[in-house]
C-alpha cells in the first residue's frame, strides 16, 4: 500500500520528468492524453503500458518502482479509456486540489489557471459580499458574480466527469449513464 501510494503522489513530478525528457510539447503538462506509471500502478491500474519496463522481473514481478513508462488508464466502468490531462488529471493533482458539491471544481479552475497560466481569475471583479440583491441563482444572474463564472464554469466542467473523493465517474443511473454529480443537482427541483 505504502509503495503504491507514494507511486500515485510522484506521478504528476514522473509526468512532467517524462515530457521534458522525451521533448514532448510543453501543452501535455495539461493537455496529455497519457499519464505515466510505474510497475506496481500498471498492475494494479490494469493501464495499457506503453514500452516495457526494464527492470521488470519475468515471473511476474512488478518493475522497479521508479521506472515510469506512459500509459493510459481504462475506464472501469466502460469500455474505452478514462480521460486523461496531463498532470490536472493525476489523482494527487486532484486530491491536492480537491473539489464539494457546492463549488464544482472551481478552485481547481483557480489553482490550474494559476500555476499553468499565471492568471488569478479570482480577481477578475471584485467579489461583493452582499450586494442586498435577491438573485435566485446569482452566479448566473447577478451581474457582480457572473463576470468571474462566465470564465471559471465552462472550465470547472472540464472536471465533470470526476467525484469529490477523485474517482472517475463513479456513479451509474437507472438508465445507464455514467456520471459524477451528486443527487442535489440531478433532483428535480434543482433550479436549472
Amino acid at each position: 500500500r505504502n509503495r503504491f501510494t507514494t507511486a500515485m503522489q510522484r506521478e504528476p513530478v514522473e509526468l512532467m520528468k517524462y515530457i521534458i525528457k522525451t521533448d514532448k510539447p510543453w501543452t501535455d503538462m495539461i493537455a496529455a492524453k497519457y499519464t505515466v506509471v510505474n510497475g506496481l500502478q500498471a498492475q494494479y491500474l490494469a493501464a495499457r503500458v506503453t514500452g516495457t519496463f526494464a527492470s521488470a522481473d519475468p515471473i511476474n514481478t512488478p518493475a522497479s518502482d521508479t521506472e515510469f513508462l506512459p500509459a493510459v488508464l481504462p475506464n472501469q466502468r466502460l469500455t474505452g479509456d478514462r480521460e486523461h490531462a496531463g498532470v490536472i488529471s493525476t489523482h494527487a493533482w486532484l486530491q491536492r486540489f480537491p473539489t464539494t458539491p457546492t463549488n464544482r471544481n472551481r478552485h481547481r479552475v483557480y489553482i490550474m489557471a494559476k500555476q499553468f497560466l499565471a492568471t488569478d481569475v479570482a480577481a477578475l471583479a471584485a467579489r461583493p459580499i452582499d450586494d442586498g440583491s435577491s438573485f435566485k441563482i446569482p452566479t448566473v444572474e447577478s451581474p457582480n458574480c457572473n463576470v468571474c463564472h462566465t470564465t471559471i464554469d465552462p472550465m470547472a466542467a472540464a472536471w465533470q466527469n470526476w467525484q469529490e473523493n477523485n474517482r472517475y465517474l463513479p456513479f451509474r443511473t437507472a438508465s445507464g449513464k455514467d456520471h459524477a454529480l451528486p443527487a442535489v443537482y440531478r433532483a428535480n427541483n434543482y433550479p436549472k
